[in-house]
């Protein structure tokens, strides 16, 4: 039973499924309908903490999201798949999940870029406008938000259109083995810096 007013979830198995459920029942998708009662959401997208900020790369699945955050030498990787973005002030944190196969849950960080990715034969940043990423990010996760009720997802909409006009967006093209992290780094010591938090 999810009530979303109370923020709270009771959950009534059968015995003999909870070897099973201690394993499977808190996923991303779980978690999710809960964030935009926190002022946050859980994004579908790899993220990675550079010098104290955080870059955090959307794609579709195997668009490129693992591939980039390991072409980087250096920074700590926050998740290659899921992680949660919450207001905080004026802008907006990234958390690590436990979901994926490069994480760290533990961390922290400000956002200060959003790259949409693209598969090419040479690296290229292209600011991108808010008309095409907020279509992109509230389709990539409706589906777990299905469940909300009206003002819920309304709070979740108007969380993403605000996202996505507080930081800095580019569209990214880069090839399966190049990143030009000295440019990523650039644009994203740009923005507006908070302190790193491990």
């Amino acid at each position: 039973m999810l009530d979303f007013d109370a923020q709270r979830a009771d959950i009534s198995v059968i015995q003999s499924k909870v070897p099973f459920l201690r394993n499977h029942i808190i996923s991303s998708h779980f978690l999710a309908p809960f964030l935009p009662g926190f002022q946050a959401l859980m994004l579908h997208a790899s993220a990675i903490v550079r010098r104290g900020r955080t870059a955090v790369f959307l794609a579709l699945d195997e668009g490129g999201k693992t591939t980039a955050v390991r072409l980087s030498h250096s920074g700590i990787i926050l998740g290659d798949d899921q992680v949660i973005v919450r207001r905080s002030g004026k802008g907006f944190r990234v958390f690590g999940t436990p979901w994926g196969l490069h994480v760290d849950a533990e961390a922290n960080a400000p956002l200060s870029g959003i790259f949409l990715l693209k598969k090419a034969a040479t690296f290229s940043l292209t600011p991108l406008e808010t008309g095409k990423l907020i279509p992109f990010i509230w389709k990539e996760i409706q589906r777990p938000l299905a469940i909300l009720p009206n003002p819920l997802k309304k709070k979740a909409f108007l969380l993403v259109c605000d996202l996505v006009d507080t930081v800095p967006t580019w569209e990214m093209a880069f090839p399966r083995d190049f990143i030009d992290w000295n440019t990523v780094d650039r644009k994203i010591m740009t923005h507006p810096r908070a302190t790193f938090v491990k």
